[in-house]
């Protein structure tokens, strides 16, 4: 979180293989060759409060795992992975959502309870998804601008909003 990010290639921040529960918020990504944020599955990740400036391909690219070339053989490795925490009671009553997202087959590996809200996007499109992702994620006031929506001096890279912005209105 609060991180300025510029002018990497492919991704500026990238969670792979499902990570879950992760929140990116208060970071500013700009000049970004590829994807801001890369979810490559996962559930219950939350992207909010975030400014992406010049972002090439998507500020928000969600991938949903099921349909990325991850075989069976992978899926079941990953179980596999969590199984002694599965047979775990310590761990059942502890972290009952674990339970929820790794024990049911069939969505483990699906992008769902995803959150992308009041972000800001300045000549950059808001989303990008590949197999089902779009159908599992959430979308809440973000902003898109083709051009400076307000900040205080976009050229000299201050992207701070000043307070008669439009995104505020």
């Amino acid at each position: 979180a609060n991180s300025f990010v510029e002018g990497v290639g492919r991704a500026a921040v990238y969670l792979d293989g499902g990570q879950n529960q992760v929140t990116m918020m208060g970071n500013v990504l700009y000049n970004i060759e590829g994807h801001g944020f890369w979810l490559n599955g996962g559930q219950n990740n939350y992207v909010y409060n975030n400014i992406m400036i010049d972002i090439d391909d998507g500020t928000v690219y969600f991938s949903d795992i099921m349909n990325t070339g991850v075989t069976d053989e992978m899926r079941q490795r990953m179980l596999d992975g969590a199984k002694p925490y599965l047979d775990n009671e310590i761990w059942k009553e502890h972290y009952p959502e674990f339970f929820r997202q790794v024990g049911d087959k069939e969505t483990t590996f699906l992008p769902l309870n995803c959150m992308i809200e009041n972000n800001v996007a300045v000549n950059s499109n808001l989303m990008k998804y590949y197999g089902n992702a779009a159908s599992y994620v959430n979308l809440k006031n973000n902003f898109l601008a083709k051009a400076d929506p307000g900040f205080y001096d976009m050229a000299k890279k201050n992207f701070l909003l000043k307070p008669d912005s439009q995104v505020y209105k």
